[in-house]
């Protein structure tokens, strides 16, 4: 400990992620779980008091990594469940199942993706096979080319715009 008791230590590399939180109109609203994030079954992801209200990515109180990826899975469930409400029906797409996906850059031209279930469970997403990757887990520049040239066109010009990918 130095004189201002903080903790020195030497490193090498440092990866630093900020604090996630909901945003204060949400932790301060009656929306929330114990832990502040929106109150949501993790099936559903239907609001569990309030019916017609849904949340997915950074807000939600889901026990899963807040990536892009897991919106891009979310976001089919929550359509499905509120167009169910809009044809008066009850919103019963259950199939979210926590999955999320981490790239992890190990070299120039070269990553893994880390893709999990609630269960920690390695579930690789299928769509990779088109792009001829059989083990996300690997070193690959496949997925190198794709967090570096695809992910971001995609993301831009078609997860905003709403269309399935």
């Amino acid at each position: 400990m130095t004189k201002d008791n903080l903790l020195e230590v030497p490193f090498d590399m440092l990866h630093l992620a900020p604090p996630q939180t909901a945003p204060t109109f949400v932790k301060e609203s009656n929306l929330v779980n114990e832990t502040g994030w929106l109150a949501v079954d993790h099936g559903s992801l239907q609001h569990t008091q309030f019916p017609n209200i849904f949340g997915l990515g950074d807000v939600a109180g889901l026990p899963t990594a807040k990536t892009g990826a897991a919106i891009r899975k979310q976001v089919t469930i929550v359509v499905d469940n509120l167009l169910r409400l809009i044809n008066h029906q009850k919103a019963t797409n259950q199939s979210y199942n926590g999955y999320s996906s981490c790239p992890l850059v190990t070299g120039y031209g070269k990553m893994v993706l880390a893709e999990f279930d609630y269960k920690n469970n390695f579930i690789p997403d299928p769509k990779l096979k088109q792009l001829l990757i059989k083990d996300s887990s690997k070193e690959h520049w496949r997925l190198w080319m794709l967090n570096k040239y695809m992910l971001p066109y995609l993301y831009w010009n078609k997860m905003m715009k709403g269309l399935d990918v």
